[in-house]
């Protein structure tokens, strides 16, 4: 079977930096009945869960962040891993290159990035209004994603 893992990365106390965990919350409820799909929520320590993910062996992976990639607050754009690697417009651009580089290699699993636009990071808890208007949309993209990508390796025989 196909093993999925979403990683919400960011900080919740950030205003927008805490999307990724915000949308990973979501995820986790959403996609509950799907045993094959694993959802950690890392905050801002994504390194942290790096043993855990390595354990699972998932085949491909989800990485969910605020990143500026020069959209509208609250818009998400999703990325392949070697679109990420040298990019720096995440708020937590070392860290999310180091999480990769060591991810690929210890899995082999495709990689990918769900960017949310942030409208601002600051010292506020909790989302801003554009980001509260359309973090569902993400939630519903990725969640599909992860179902079709289930169902195409159920109907391929893996």
């Amino acid at each position: 079977m196909l093993r999925i893992a979403i990683v919400g990365i960011g900080n919740p106390e950030k205003v927008d930096d805490g999307a990724g965990v915000l949308i990973a919350e979501e995820l986790k409820k959403r996609l509950e009945p799907y045993c094959w799909i694993k959802v950690y929520q890392t905050g801002t320590t994504p390194e942290n869960y790096l043993v855990p993910i390595t354990e699972y062996r998932p085949r491909i992976i989800y990485l969910i962040d605020a990143c500026d990639f020069g959209g509208k607050p609250g818009d998400f754009k999703i990325f392949s891993a070697k679109d990420i690697k040298d990019s720096g417009w995440s708020t937590h651009a070392p860290s999310l290159s180091l999480l990769i580089k060591f991810l690929s290699t210890q899995t082999q699993a495709k990689i990918f990035l769900l960017a949310i636009q942030p409208g601002r990071i600051g010292t506020r808890k909790g989302p801003s209004l554009p980001l509260k208007n359309h973090w569902k949309e993400a939630v519903a993209f990725l969640a599909e994603e992860c179902t079709k990508n289930l169902e195409r390796n159920q109907e391929s025989g893996h």
